[in-house]
Parts: C-alpha cells; sequence; structure tokens
C-alpha cells in the first residue's frame, strides 16, 4: 500500500521513537506519566495472571498473590492522581484557547474534560476512603469515577477520530503536492512534512486504540455494566487485563523519548509554510 494512504503509518511512528535502551527507559520512567502507567501495566497484567492462576485451581496460592499484587497496585496508582483535577483545569483553559476548531469537536473536547475531571475529583474520594478521611460514600464516589471515565473515552473516541482524520487528509494533500513537485529542495521539504503528519496519524491511531480499551473497561465498572446489560455477564477479569495493559503499553510508548529533529532553518520554514 502507497505510503500517503496508509491509516496507521506504523513504520513512522516507530522509526520516530530512540531504539529500547537504558537510556530511553530511564527518560520514560522519569516522567510521572510514564511511570504510572508503566505502574497499570503492573496492575492489570498481575490481574490477569490472577485470573488465568485462579481459573485453573481457584486456591492457587500464586493466584492469590497476584491477585494482592493487582489491589496494591491499584490503590498505589491513586497517589499520582491527588489533586490531578488542576492539571485537567488547565489542559480545559488551553482548549477553549483553540482556533480554528469547529464548534461541535470543541465541545467533545471539553466534555473530555469534564469527564476525566470528574474521575479524579471522584477517584481522589475512593483514595480517601481508604483511611476513612472521606465525605463521599464509597458506592457513590465509585459510579462517578465510572460515569466520568466513560464519558471521558466516549468523546475521546470521537475526538481523536478526528484528529487521525485530519492528519490523514494533510497527509493526502502533501502527496498530491509531492507527485507534481519536481524542485529537489521542495520536495525535501515535503517529506519532512509528510513524516510529521504521519508520525501525528500514527499517535492517533494509537490514542484511538487506547479509548476503545479504556471504554471497555470503564463500561464493566459497578454502577455501568454495560457488557453484562448486553450480554448477560461481565467481562472476565482475564479481558479486562488484557485491555488495561494495551491501554497502558500505549502510553508507555508515547512518554519513549523521540528521536531528535535536526533543527535546520529551511526544514522550519518549509514547515511553517506546509502546515
Amino acid at each position: 500500500m502507497d505510503s500517503s494512504i496508509n491509516p496507521i503509518c506504523l513504520a513512522e511512528g516507530i522509526s520516530a521513537k530512540k531504539p529500547f535502551n537504558l537510556s530511553s527507559w530511564r527518560a520514560m520512567t522519569e516522567k510521572t506519566e510514564g511511570r504510572d502507567k508503566f505502574a497499570k501495566c503492573i496492575q492489570y497484567g498481575s490481574r490477569f495472571w490472577a485470573w488465568y492462576f485462579l481459573s485453573l485451581n481457584n486456591k492457587s496460592e500464586m493466584g492469590k498473590k497476584l491477585f494482592s499484587m493487582y489491589k496494591l497496585t491499584a490503590l498505589s496508582r491513586k497517589v499520582f492522581r491527588v489533586v490531578k483535577i488542576l492539571n485537567e483545569i488547565d489542559k480545559l483553559n488551553e482548549t477553549l484557547k483553540e482556533k480554528n476548531v469547529p464548534a461541535w469537536l470543541l465541545l467533545f473536547k471539553v466534555l473530555k474534560h469534564v469527564g476525566i475531571g470528574t474521575f479524579w475529583v471522584y477517584d481522589n474520594f475512593l483514595f480517601l476512603n481508604e483511611v476513612s478521611l472521606s465525605p463521599v460514600e464509597p458506592s457513590t464516589a465509585s459510579l462517578c469515577t465510572a460515569r466520568g471515565w466513560f464519558l471521558s473515552n466516549l468523546c475521546g473516541l470521537i475526538t481523536f477520530s478526528a484528529e487521525m482524520h485530519k492528519a490523514y487528509s494533510k497527509r493526502m494533500l502533501l502527496a498530491e503536492r509531492l507527485a507534481t513537485e519536481q524542485d529537489r529542495d521542495q520536495r525535501a521539504l515535503l517529506e519532512d512534512e509528510m513524516q510529521k503528519f504521519s508520525v501525528k496519524q500514527f499517535n492517533s491511531f494509537l490514542m484511538l486504540v487506547k479509548t476503545c480499551c479504556d471504554i471497555t473497561v470503564s463500561g464493566n465498572m459497578p454502577g455501568l455494566d454495560i457488557p453484562k446489560k448486553l450480554l448477560g455477564e461481565k467481562l472476565s477479569d482475564g479481558v479486562v487485563g488484557i485491555l488495561g495493559m494495551v491501554s497502558g503499553s500505549i502510553i508507555c510508548f508515547n512518554n519513549w523519548p523521540n528521536e531528535s529533529a535536526t533543527p535546520q532553518k529551511s526544514r522550519a520554514e518549509g514547515h511553517a509554510k506546509f502546515a
């Protein structure tokens, strides 16, 4: 398939990241988001393996230990989210300042922030409940976190789809220009722009996959129980564990350091011209 119509841009997206080594690993885990999502991989990985061992033998000691690890990492991750609502308020302000955004898309972006902001607030209440300091009942807080996370994911499906389509349209336009451009320098600028939008398209695709995983997990939470209403039963910890690991791994990848771009004045001018 011609790269100009490739809907995923896997090669371009992977090539934009530094290779796996200790330096890159340190750069990823030194970020709060990177370390938190690595912990998420441990959380949902232990949930999956606990389900696996306990499904073979409901008295499995290994299964019980892994289930305890799942519960422990789930609780420890809540520390990273304390007053994270402030981060979301700042992101919301930045979103409201965006220019040339269709009103319908801006609405879904705002609702996405409102949803995840609700999740952060009530997740903090669940954390405080562990030491009996929460003013909100655990059942209420759990239901509000599920609803907030689900709303955010639902809006995310729309916003990330729009971003992916925008990047795809930009690449198609650049491909048309590249097909008729004869000047070597201009071709180089167009190819650089193609690479940039290919990476954007790949990142949007990854976020779309992550959101599909998260909306499934959030819909399975108590109070929503969407799979149970549709299929007659909740998703198993095995399915939820796999989805959580995929979601966490994608954000770890996003926080992996990028290959350094070569700063050239002509390229910068080209980016401004063709953006």
